[in-house]
């Protein structure tokens, strides 16, 4: 197992529609996505924001990480 930096756009997405899944249940609707991948798109193009993902010896990812730097 390793950890990766999740650089490529459409597998950012996707593990950030699994995380948002896995936070707020599947019932909840595309509301926190959005809001989520509203916010991501400014945090990772002002590189203040991550997904990292432990992953298998076959690249599978078994645990995702939204890192974000808060920074006063």
């Amino acid at each position: 197992m390793r950890v990766v930096h999740i650089k490529n756009p459409q597998q950012r997405e996707a593990c950030l529609a699994r995380l948002c899944a896995e936070a707020y249940g599947q019932e909840a609707g595309l509301r926190p996505l959005a809001t989520f991948a509203g916010t991501l798109g400014v945090l990772v193009k002002q590189e203040a924001a991550r997904v990292l993902a432990l992953v298998d010896d076959g690249s599978r990812p078994l645990a995702l990480a939204l890192l974000v730097l808060d920074e006063v």
